[in-house]
């Protein structure tokens, strides 16, 4: 529901009430800054709403709604671009709304924070209610989650299979910078290796880089300076076909705008997949497209829709499914996940899951673009955190606790725990 043409104050401007001829910029302004310092929720008044990460797009949308002075607020999983303590100052914000006789439901997927927030509970599965006002303290995690999806979900197990991969790293970043002649410098300095076998977590308040990340990493964009290898071949002039061809695939931050062709089937997006592989002297085999697709469907537990739907015409959870069954069921040397568990339930997140860390115990290098600190913590082999477009510090999970990775993410310096921090600034 925001103008992309605007700026987040004039997005902001439209949904308030306004008096008079003249519109006070510098006084909203004001007004928009105190209410981001007051919830937790960064944005820049000035920012267009096109230069925006999803993420961004959201804590836009949140404080629109918060200003308007509403007195019943629905936010829709509102923590999912924010850093621990953010979570913590946006909960505190919402118990004072609450004090003052502010309504708020929140819908949301993670356990934790709906007992930190909540004082009832209650949970829809298929467009039915199954738990309805439940006290969170009555309710334990396993309950929920069966209530949630009918069934009880294993949590990944903690003995991951050996990875085989070769000594030839699956990606390599050396003094990556990418700079906009609109917005300036978006990435600066960046060294990352992605090793053969292992999955690397990307960390960051959204809009710290982590999308131009991911696009100069799938070829989308090309670096200003520094250079790229895919499996041990230099990228010269990346291109999303060169990316491809090397070995690498991605998952899109937002696959409706940046992987679905308007009017196409499920069945057409993977013939475009295989275009060299399935063509005809005088057509397309579509007979090997259909069996491709059924097979990578079947192998990948993930349940998605008949190939003949219409792609664009799905819910986003279903599309999801789709862009993960044609990237991720597949052969790759590299896969750049951005956000992969985004709009999917509980049980085809941990599917998903399952998937990159197979992936990764065949051999190849996994970057994980998550905001999801739980997601990153309990997948990573590493984890780099990114603020201002820099990696800041790449630490070992195991070995450092969220609120230390949230104080990187938010640019707060200080030392980390001993033996946590496997490469520092710039350096990873």
């Amino acid at each position: 529901r925001l103008v992309p043409a605007l700026t987040v104050l004039e997005n902001i401007m439209i949904a308030l009430p306004t008096k008079g001829l003249r519109l006070d910029r510098s006084s909203l302004t004001r007004r928009i800054n105190e209410a981001a310092e007051r919830f937790g929720l960064a944005v820049r008044p000035a920012a267009t709403v096109r230069d925006l990460s999803i993420g961004e797009r959201q804590r836009v949308e949140i404080l629109k709604v918060l200003l308007a002075g509403s007195r019943l607020v629905i936010l829709d999983e509102p923590t999912s671009v924010l850093a621990p303590q953010e979570v913590d100052q946006l909960f505190a914000g919402l118990q004072a709304l609450k004090a003052d006789g502010l309504s708020v439901a929140i819908i949301t997927h993670k356990l934790g924070e709906s007992r930190a927030i909540a004082d009832r509970l209650t949970v829809l599965r298929g467009g039915k209610l199954i738990v309805a006002g439940a006290r969170p303290e009555d309710m334990d995690d396993g309950e929920l989650i069966e209530a949630m999806v009918g069934r009880s979900v294993a949590a990944l197990s903690s003995h991951r299979a050996r990875a085989v991969g070769s000594d030839v790293p699956a990606l390599r970043m050396t003094q990556v910078g990418l700079r906009d002649t609109r917005r300036g410098h978006l990435l600066t300095d960046v060294d990352l290796e992605v090793r053969a076998g292992e999955v690397v977590g990307v960390a960051g308040v959204a809009g710290n880089g982590q999308l131009e990340l991911y696009e100069v990493a799938m070829g989308l964009r090309a670096p200003t300076s520094g250079t790229i290898e895919i499996a041990g071949k230099p990228q010269s002039r990346p291109t999303p076909g060169s990316m491809l061809a090397a070995g690498a695939v991605g998952v899109p931050e937002d696959p409706v705008r940046d992987a679905v062709v308007p009017g196409l089937t499920v069945h057409h997006h993977v013939g475009l997949d295989v275009l060299k592989e399935v063509r005809k002297r005088l057509g397309i085999d579509w007979a090997r497209v259909r069996d491709r697709y059924r097979m990578r469907n079947e192998a990948s537990g993930l349940r998605a829709v008949d190939g003949e739907r219409t792609l664009g015409s799905l819910s986003g959870g279903n599309i999801q499914r789709v862009m993960l069954v044609r990237v991720i069921a597949g052969d790759a040397r590299l896969v750049v996940a951005a956000y992969p568990s985004r709009g999917l339930d509980i049980a085809t997140t941990r599917r998903t899951q399952e998937l990159l860390l197979e992936r990764r115990a065949a051999g190849a290098g996994v970057l994980l673009i998550s905001e999801d600190l739980d997601e990153l913590f309990e997948m990573s082999d590493r984890v780099a955190v990114m603020h201002e477009g820099r990696v800041v510090g790449v630490v070992d999970p195991r070995a450092v606790d969220r609120y230390e990775v949230g104080r990187m993410m938010l640019g707060v310096t200080g030392e980390v725990a001993d033996g946590a921090l496997v490469a520092s600034r710039g350096a990873a």
